[in-house]
């Protein structure tokens, strides 16, 4: 075989170690992201050299020279900025006043912008309530110039945010504003050139969306903001983290922003970084090294905040629950077994599917009702006898003991079924709902989102809220008005988890107002397993963000975004229990 030959074979193995957005011409000719040429470009020269391939054998249009000498100037400005010093708060006030910037940072927020200011791009990974998207605003006003645009991705419900703290940080600003949904609508907006675009993540999802935002920000100096930036955490292996690293080399500056960047381990971080400096390569082993030096985090010991109270409580399944759990968990298992042969994807969708099943066992067995009405009749029979399961009893019964005292309530469960009947077994503490069903809208729409949260803050007869920590997780807070949960049920994804922790226990506080967390185990279910897990994620994001708070209930453990996903360690727990 001809060097020439053998060069191109691993050439190309390479670009599809990193991605399957590859496109094949001819035999001798792709077409590959530009943001995965230069992560290989070195790996690319090392090819060249071993078989001996010279310069005079390929060439490299001026477009391609023009946007590695860009690669070269963004990789050396990141190494020069990880070393550089803050600039002063005189220089810092100076700055933001010059632009339009009103707002008057807290202490802890100016040290952050001041330390993300000497970053071409940055993180900030503070948590919530800690003005997250004020330190983004002022980066914007520092980094930008008065033809500079802005756009935001954004989990749906953070659009007003948004909008509202755009104005309180630009009081006299007359920058538009707009919405950016659907394919059409974009590019009717797009022509009237906005200043500041909001869109969610779930647009990245379509390409024609994706290429005109990208052919918008290659035609006007653009800063790009990922707000929640979990949300792409799974990279190459989603279709949005595909596409935002696919135009990740056209803003001038970005800056990624969640309290919890990485929900499962330090692999969530690579996406993450590749999107701020797609010229840098990365892996699980350095990633964490690498993004050190460009985020910025307040803790909660930061900000003060009084100390919250977490309850493991461990219930004991009625009997016929106990005897179906494990049931269906044999018969889990030796499926599982005689799909030893199975393909890979196979396997995972197959273990998928029996985490939700026992999680649902475990949670509440009537979720699956249908599921084993026909293998097992007698015990469902035993169930409908029994009533309500023992998890669904409790959360009522401590509902209603704390509205004796006057303390408003939110109860979480992942699953609809369980959330609006919890609600409906408390009507007569006013109970409302959240689920992924329940559509966004405005204050004064009783039946929307945010209605029902107007009406579990205002009104005295509302005294619980029954919520799914992915529909209702993300930009509600609640501290003024509740100070307890309880959780009929949890899955593997920390990031809900911890971020519906946090709807009451942020900024705002008083000294003497401890949140008190009440989590409700299954005995001897899968409960147990996914206690440990959610520990260990924990404990190790804090590590890797140099977070000194401390996690309660710590468990020794040996070792996405969505139901169902899971990371190899959850596997593993999975597999053990199961056997």
């Amino acid at each position: 075989m001809e060097p020439e030959s053998r060069f191109w074979g691993s050439l190309v193995s390479i670009f599809t170690d990193e991605t399957e957005d590859i496109e094949y011409h001819t035999s001798t000719e792709i077409s590959i992201p530009w943001w995965v040429l230069l992560l290989k470009r070195n790996h690319m020269g090392s090819l060249l050299q071993h078989y001996r391939i010279t310069p005079d054998r390929f060439e490299i249009t001026d477009l391609a020279k023009n946007q590695i000498s860009v690669a070269f100037a963004n990789l050396q400005q990141y190494q020069k900025a990880i070393q550089s010093k803050p600039i002063s708060d005189a220089e810092l006030d100076e700055i933001l006043v010059e632009s339009g910037f009103t707002r008057k940072l807290f202490d802890y927020q100016s040290l952050n912008v001041k330390s993300l200011m000497s970053l071409p791009s940055g993180a900030t990974f503070s948590v919530p309530g800690a003005g997250k998207t004020t330190e983004a605003l002022a980066f914007f006003a520092a980094k930008s110039n008065p033809e500079t645009k802005l756009l935001i991705v954004c989990p749906k419900n953070a659009f007003a945010v948004w909008e509202e703290e755009f104005g309180n940080c630009f009081n006299d600003s007359e920058k538009s504003i707009v919405r950016l949904r659907g394919a059409a609508a974009t590019r009717e907006i797009l022509k009237s050139k906005p200043d500041i675009m909001l869109t969610t993540y779930s647009q990245f999802q379509i390409i024609p969306v994706r290429d005109l935002l990208a052919q918008y920000m290659s035609e006007n100096e653009t800063i790009m903001f990922l707000d929640e930036s979990h949300h792409m955490k799974r990279g190459l292996e989603g279709v949005r983290g595909r596409n935002l690293l696919g135009i990740s080399i056209i803003p001038k500056s970005k800056l990624i922003m969640t309290g919890t960047p990485m929900p499962n381990s330090s692999t969530d971080l690579i996406a993450q970084f590749n999107f701020l400096y797609p010229e840098v390569d990365v892996h699980e082993d350095n990633v964490i090294e690498h993004m050190q030096p460009i985020f910025v985090r307040t803790t909660k010991l930061d900000l003060n905040l009084p100390a919250r109270h977490d309850e493991t409580i461990k219930i004991a399944m009625s009997d016929a629950q106990s005897r179906l759990y494990n049931a269906i968990r044999n018969e889990e298992l030796l499926q599982l077994e005689n799909l030893d042969n199975a393909s890979q994807r196979m396997r995972l969708r197959a273990l998928s599917r029996c985490y939700i099943k026992l999680l649902q066992l475990a949670s509440n067995p009537m979720l699956i009702s249908e599921d084993v009405a026909e293998a097992h009749p007698d015990l469902l029979r035993e169930l409908l006898d029994e009533g309500v399961c023992p998890k669904i009893e409790w959360a009522c019964t401590r509902a209603r003991e704390l509205a004796a005292e006057n303390k408003k309530v939110i109860i979480w469960s992942s699953f609809v079924r369980n959330v609006e009947l919890i609600a409906n077994r408390l009507q007569d503490l006013g109970a409302v709902f959240i689920h992924g069903g329940v559509d966004a809208g405005t204050e004064d729409e009783e039946y929307s989102r945010e209605g029902k949260i107007r009406e579990f803050k205002n009104n005295p007869n509302c005294m619980v809220m029954v919520a799914n920590p992915a529909a209702a997780g993300e930009g509600i807070s609640l501290h003024k008005v509740c100070l307890n949960a309880i959780y009929v049920d949890r899955t593997f994804n920390a990031a809900h988890f911890l971020q519906s922790i946090d709807r009451i226990h942020r900024l705002g506080l008083a000294d003497d107002e401890h949140p008190h967390v009440q989590i409700l185990l299954s005995e001897d279910t899968i409960d147990e397993g996914v206690d440990a897990r959610l520990t260990w994620k924990i404990q190790s994001m804090l590590a890797a963000l140099n977070d000194q708070t401390i996690y309660p209930n710590p468990i020794v453990f040996d070792e996405e975004e969505e139901l169902g996903t899971l990371d190899s360690g959850d596997l593993d727990e999975m597999m053990d229990h199961l056997r």
